[in-house]
């Protein structure tokens, strides 16, 4: 296994997979002109700047101090910005279509509290089992473990939610109790200490809870609140704002870790160790070994007593960076919990019924509008009619 070229190749992947995917858009499909191209620029002109900042800033050799990471934040920054002031005042129709926002607040609302699911459900699988590696056992496949009383919770609460959205007609006040759950476990996780790993497996099931009714309720709730003709592009936007709130926070996340740990780790090891007799000369040796769980053995001057030291000094100063991660998050789930309480529950659409698409014939208009026999026009076919001719312009 490569460590550096093999992450390469990685990317390399994505990057010719991404490619055909490109260019099989440009020849067969029709309406490729008419794509929000310049919105689409300006998203990724912030978004991967951006990225690319919070990676260098959580990166031991560069640092917030950095021009690699400030410069790289700040242009993102602007980026994003840009996109968002195109998108409103640029154009009614882009990958942000003016009309999903017409029709009250649930559609706003939704963007961004699945926006926040989406950072906490990367943290979970990506910052919890680091920690359960970091503290608790050096094997990514008992870390892989831990996460399952978060997935089997899931699991088991997923129906029972079904059930009752069903037959009471309710999809706000179960996303409101999943924020509810998931303000309690990351209050959990922010807990954890070196030692508790058997409390975060109840901190792991509160999480399953939270998580069960968000992303499915959340969807539902928006496609229920919006036009029919416009469902397609809210479900898209819901699950693109759900990824993007997931890479950010993840690499927000990062940063903190970084942070708290990058110069703290090592200086907790040294304090540990020299008062026990081992030279600092071998500290480099040492010091990745402790982290990595390997090699400690071939460490100069290495004892019992030396490495016991050393794992518990790395153990609590890792333990304290994870803690500020989780506590972090709070102030978001906080306000995503609070706005979820402003939903509008979209009883009225819940019913066995289907959208069908309206077909508009030329021949049949006249028809169609005149619905009622009375020689007016239909004013809900014509909305349609309207609806249907600025969409497809």
């Amino acid at each position: 296994m490569d460590p550096i070229n093999g992450w390469k190749w990685v990317f390399r992947t994505q990057l010719i997979v991404n490619g055909v995917i490109c260019v099989g858009f440009l020849l067969i499909y029709h309406r490729i002109a008419t794509l929000d191209w310049i919105g689409y620029f300006l998203l990724f002109a912030g978004l991967v700047p951006l990225l690319m900042g919070f990676a260098w800033a959580s990166d031991s050799n560069y640092g917030w101090k950095n021009p690699h990471a400030y410069a790289c934040v700040a242009i993102g920054i602007v980026g994003f910005g840009a996109c968002l002031l195109y998108e409103w005042k640029g154009r009614d129709d882009g990958f942000i279509h003016h009309e999903l926002f017409r029709h009250g607040w649930n559609f706003p609302i939704a963007v961004f509290v699945i926006a926040v699911e989406g950072s906490l459900f990367y943290l979970l699988n990506n910052i919890w089992p680091s920690q359960v590696f970091a503290l608790y056992a050096h094997d990514p496949v008992i870390a892989a473990l831990y996460l399952l009383p978060f997935f089997m919770t899931i699991l088991v609460i997923s129906p029972f939610l079904s059930i009752y959205a069903t037959k009471y007609k309710d999809v706000k006040w179960p996303i409101v109790a999943g924020f509810a759950f998931f303000l309690s476990a990351i209050i959990g996780y922010g807990t954890t200490t070196a030692t508790s790993n058997k409390a975060a497996i109840a901190y792991n099931a509160l999480a399953g809870i939270g998580f069960s009714s968000p992303l499915i309720l959340i969807i539902s709730l928006v496609q229920l609140s919006t036009p029919p003709l416009f469902i397609g592009v809210t479900s898209a936007l819901v699950i693109s704002a759900r990824t993007l709130g997931g890479t950010v926070g993840l690499a927000i996340a990062e940063v903190i870790y970084a942070a708290k740990t990058n110069k703290q780790v090592p200086d907790a090891i040294a304090s540990a160790v020299i008062p026990l007799g081992f030279s600092p000369a071998n500290l480099g040796s040492l010091i990745p070994a402790i982290l990595s769980g390997q090699g400690i053995a071939a460490v100069p001057g290495i004892t019992g007593q030396i490495t016991g030291a050393a794992f518990d000094a790395a153990h609590k100063a890792q333990a304290a960076g994870f803690r500020i991660v989780w506590l972090s998050f709070i102030p978001a789930v906080v306000l995503a919990g609070t706005c979820t309480c402003l939903f509008r529950n979209p009883a009225d659409r819940m019913n066995w019924s289907v959208d069908a698409p309206l077909t508009i014939h030329q021949h049949d208009n006249e028809k169609m509008v005149d619905t009622t026999g009375d020689g007016e026009a239909d004013i809900d076919t014509k909305e349609k009619i309207e609806m249907i001719e600025h969409g497809t312009k």
